[in-house]
């Protein structure tokens, strides 16, 4: 992702997480699936955003966990995710 992503992004409602910093501890003990990796969460909807820890495929897939489990959702990759983040807050609630 070097060079892909200004270093300093806003994405809002979205904002980034160190996976090893508190919060990202904090947030791999809440999340009950396996192997995901957090590394944005979003206050409007109190979802996180996480790697799939699994997918060895250099490009991982980029897995919801959500505050409601029938709303979750994946996206193919990180690009994929970013896209979507990249839309107006107001468009960017997948369903």
């Amino acid at each position: 992702l070097s060079g892909e992503v200004d270093p300093a992004p806003s994405y809002p409602p979205w904002w980034f997480i160190d996976a090893d910093s508190r919060a990202g501890e904090l947030m791999k003990a809440l999340i009950k699936e396996q192997g995901c990796v957090p590394f944005a969460k979003t206050d409007r909807d109190d979802d996180i955003a996480c790697f799939d820890g699994a997918d060895c495929s250099g490009n991982p897939r980029v897995v919801m966990v959500c505050s409601t489990p029938e709303r979750s959702y994946v996206f193919a990759d990180f690009t994929a995710w970013l896209k979507q983040a990249n839309l107006d807050p107001s468009q960017h609630r997948i369903t």
